[in-house]
């Protein structure tokens, strides 16, 4: 087990959080040296032991040459669905990307069209807005509504949104960075229902789903249906699970083969297989 209590001193490993020039640099404002940093999705706590034990096994073999993704791989991703959500993917539908923010990069090319309209909650983690304009799409706020101690989404204006012809995908934040919530299932389905009517993509980042409190558990999108399962894209990656951000590994679980294919294709296009 990790030891919660413990400290690790993460000064001079270049360490983003913790470098209060590069933090000033990323959020353009300055910084006092006593400030603790809770800017970024990024713990202080030891990796697991398991975790540090495979590495340094692999790390015993000498080389770093250039490798590709094995089977199991995605037996693992698979395997970790259904033992943590009851959700049993086929591993043949995974592809491995570098992070979850990859992934959605590589969506917003592979599915829509310069001038298309992609649909976010905000607030939510900044580069989604980031990706989708730099790939000279629009971005459609389908803002998040507070309601006195929590967030809700906006269904009546996503209703509209949807029925815009130009709107092709959506990028579902679930569990939501940064206001907390774990969408629930009635949600989870409405908002399903909306885009699948209306032949709106939802690429969903399902990266925090196990940093869950209170008995709550998230429910994987493509878990709700068949037809959910058949049109939609989900991201996982173990970067905030496990406090690996650092090792750069994700994936995207794509059942539909022609959409999976379009990614695949998408992501040597940018070099980012």
């Amino acid at each position: 087990m990790t030891e919660f209590d413990r400290r690790v001193e993460r000064r001079g490993t270049s360490d983003l959080k913790w470098n209060r020039a590069l933090a000033e640099n990323y959020l353009g404002t300055a910084l006092r040296e006593d400030m603790i940093p809770m800017w970024i999705a990024d713990t202080d706590f030891a990796c697991p032991p398991f975790l540090l034990a495979a590495l340094r096994r692999r790390i015993d073999r000498e080389i770093f040459g250039y490798c590709a993704p094995s089977a199991a791989f995605g037996e693992a991703v698979c395997w970790w669905q259904k033992e943590r959500f009851g959700y049993q993917a086929d591993p043949g539908w995974v592809v491995m990307s570098p992070t979850v923010v990859a992934s959605i990069n590589i969506a917003v090319h592979a599915f829509t069209l310069p001038g298309d309209g992609v649909i976010i909650q905000q607030p939510v983690y900044d580069p989604f807005a980031a990706i989708v304009t730099r790939a000279g799409r629009t971005v459609v706020n389908n803002g998040l509504v507070c309601k006195k101690d929590h967030y809700e989404m906006d269904f009546a204006l996503l209703g509209q949104q949807v029925q815009e012809p130009r709107n092709k995908l959506l990028i579902l934040c679930s569990p939501h960075n940064p206001v907390g919530r774990v969408w629930t299932r009635a949600e989870l389905e409405r908002l399903a229902h909306l885009c699948l009517e209306n032949n709106v993509l939802v690429v969903a980042d399902e990266i925090h789903a196990d940093i869950v409190f209170g008995g709550r558990r998230s429910i994987p999108l493509l878990s709700l249906s068949r037809r959910c399962e058949e049109s939609f894209i989900q991201l996982v990656a173990p970067g905030k699970t496990f406090n690996i951000p650092g090792l750069k590994t994700g994936c995207a679980i794509i059942p539909d083969p022609a959409w999976r294919k379009a990614f695949a294709d998408m992501q040597t296009a940018m070099s980012l297989d």
